[in-house]
């Protein structure tokens, strides 16, 4: 396991609360269904919220595939991301996720950047809450059973193995199975 470069300092979160968050976020959307309809969502909440999802041309993001601007009510994703999401790529659908974990995670509080990995617990990383957020909102763990597979979850879920595997070691430990 390699030791991961900290990003943006935020105000720390449990696991508990980025799971509550995300699974508060479904229940009030109504999202009833397993694969999570991630373009319906960013329509929905254009309306509701005034979110706006910017697509800009690859080289407006040369760096990133996305970046959000929580205060603005924006996020960018590149016109590849975008149009990968909406034919279902799993990869890409995290990052619209992931995006959303940093809409929801991180409004009105400004980042301070401390790059050192001993500079902060991983609690406190902007980056790593929005990982969580969009996998607890793409892997609804209400809906399955630590008897699952990783190939059950990512059928079902449309979503990456890692996402999957998460997902599911996540699950045994809240039924106490590991």
């Amino acid at each position: 396991m390699h030791a991961r470069q900290l990003s943006a300092k935020v105000r720390p979160r449990s696991k508990k609360n980025i799971q509550e968050v995300a699974q508060s976020l479904r229940d009030a959307l109504r999202i009833t269904s397993y694969k999570l309809p991630v373009m319906n969502m960013y329509e929905a909440l254009h309306h509701i919220d005034d979110l706006d999802l910017e697509v800009v041309e690859d080289r407006q993001l040369p760096s990133e595939e996305a970046v959000t601007y929580p205060d603005l009510k924006i996020i960018q994703v590149r016109e590849s991301v975008y149009d990968a999401a909406y034919e279902g790529d799993p990869r890409s659908r995290f990052t619209l996720a992931h995006e959303l974990g940093h809409y929801f995670l991180h409004r009105n509080q400004p980042p301070s950047y401390a790059r050192s990995s001993g500079d902060y617990k991983i609690y406190f990383d902007c980056e790593w809450q929005a990982d969580r957020f969009a996998n607890e909102l793409l892997v609804d763990r209400r809906r399955f059973s630590g008897d699952w597979s990783v190939e059950d979850i990512m059928e079902i879920f449309q979503v990456s193995q890692p996402a999957a595997e998460i997902a599911l070691r996540d699950k045994k430990k809240e039924e106490g199975g590991q």
